[in-house]
């Protein structure tokens, strides 16, 4: 676990000499001046953490927390590209830190030592930046021309980015460096089907590890001496509720459990709609195995079912949607990542950025503030750093000293204002991990 001293020195290091050194290194800062990489750093992910939204006027404000006088207008022609490509390697160079809560007590996920979910984001840009990040493609010649994509790999016991890559638009999440990194032996690993690799499921198998994941509509399946059939297909042959070895794969294969749970026809419903309205979308017809599978949950894990049963395992792909609403939490319900006020493409980029530095700074301080708390609103969370963001830039601009009193104030008056409610109809995750029964099979 981090500890508050720690992180307070890795905060203030970061944003201070590691800022000061990288705005050299990037060539954005060449003599002095008053407004150099430090306080542009500071000025900018403090003002976004403080408000998403946030005018060059409110920007100015807060240099003025820091003792910079500086008017919107220096601000703003400070955010050209030199600054872009500094504020980049100022977020590499935040991302290559974990920073690690307390883990919560939460029965279901402390059978593993790490519980880790890959998944990613796109951030379209303005059409100028393509140099920088290649987007992809759209209706028009202009539409996601440039595009960035931020691919996460986060661990859900301690609430760490265990990696964040930022890559173009079209790169695929097969090519994410946390696609191969290894787990820890009993470690689980949760993905999207855009990370579905039977290779790589073999190599976290080999390395006593663990994966969970959805089935693609179109794999094979093969169970016993039967032959090997497409999963709509298998699936039409067995009850509500199907839990069997089976050999997935037709080149690669892989030796895994399969769960199979039917689900309610309204969901169904649902499931068909949203596959008819993307292929509207895209221009394409609606895929027909997606159609047949719309009435099923359809998991496959290498947990034998002494160690996970289908109501648990369940619950674990539940999961995947954390990390879904982290990036809401990115985007249109918290840090707005992909919002500017700028028409100037630098100033936009720069804002990204530092929303994105902002935003693994927050992160930083839920794991190491609340993360043990089980019952925590991870909104509520941001919500409350939000509202101290000022005052952890006037004591990091103070001392060290007062920035680890600052967030021991904060540690003592969060976790009592983020609790969540028990729900009896839709029962909240934390009542799931506690407790899998709650949530029906069908």
């Amino acid at each position: 676990m981090t500890s508050i001293p720690w992180l307070a020195s890795h905060v203030q290091t970061l944003l201070t000499s590691t800022a000061d050194r990288l705005a050299r290194e990037t060539g954005f800062v060449q003599r002095s001046r008053k407004l150099h990489g430090s306080v542009l750093a500071q000025t900018l992910v403090f003002g976004l953490l403080a408000t998403s939204s946030a005018t060059l006027r409110q920007f100015q404000q807060m240099a003025a927390t820091v003792g910079v006088s500086v008017s919107p207008q220096a601000l703003s022609q400070r955010c050209s590209e030199g600054a872009a490509s500094f504020l980049r390697a100022l977020l590499e160079e935040a991302v290559q830190t974990v920073v690690r809560g307390r883990a919560a007590a939460l029965p279901l996920l402390e059978r593993f030592p790490m519980v880790r979910v890959l998944d990613s984001t796109v951030i379209v840009l303005p059409p100028a930046v393509r140099t920088v990040w290649r987007g992809c493609g759209g209706s028009t010649p202009t539409a996601a021309a440039a595009a960035l994509k931020v691919q996460c790999s986060f661990e859900l016991c301690r609430g760490s980015f265990e990696a964040i890559e930022l890559c173009d638009g079209a790169s695929s999440d097969q090519r994410a460096g946390g696609q191969t990194a290894p787990l820890p032996p009993g470690g689980l690993r949760l993905a999207d089907l855009g990370f579905f690799s039977i290779p790589v499921f073999r190599q976290v198998v080999a390395d006593d590890a663990h994966f969970l994941t959805r089935a693609l509509p179109l794999l094979t399946v093969r169970c016993g001496t039967e032959p090997r059939q497409r999963l709509p297909r298998f699936l039409a042959q067995r009850g509500a509720v199907v839990d069997e070895q089976v050999i997935v794969g037709g080149t690669e294969t892989l030796a895994c459990r399969l769960i199979a749970v039917r689900v309610p026809d309204r969901i169904a419903e649902q499931r068909r709609a949203k596959e008819q309205h993307e292929a509207q979308r895209a221009g394409r017809a609606p895929r027909e195995a997606v159609l047949r599978l719309s009435w099923w949950t359809v998991l496959l894990t290498s947990l034998p079912p002494d160690q996970l049963t289908v109501a648990e395992a369940l619950v674990l792909a539940r999961l995947r949607w954390q990390v879904e609403l982290l990036f809401k939490r990115w985007k249109s319900d918290g840090l707005a990542v992909d919002r500017w006020r700028s028409a100037d493409p630098w100033r936009a980029l720069c804002t990204v950025y530092a929303s994105l530095l902002a935003a693994v700074v927050a992160q930083w301080l839920t794991a190491v503030l609340c993360w043990e708390v089980p019952d925590k609103s991870l909104h509520g969370a941001l919500v409350g750093i939000r509202a101290w963001a000022q005052t952890l830039l006037y004591a990091l601009h103070r001392s060290q000293r007062r920035l680890i009193e600052t967030l021991r104030s904060m540690r003592a008056a969060l976790p009592a204002t983020i609790h969540l409610h028990k729900r009896r109809s839709r029962p909240a995750s934390f009542q799931l991990l506690r407790n899998p029964a709650l949530q029906p099979l069908n």
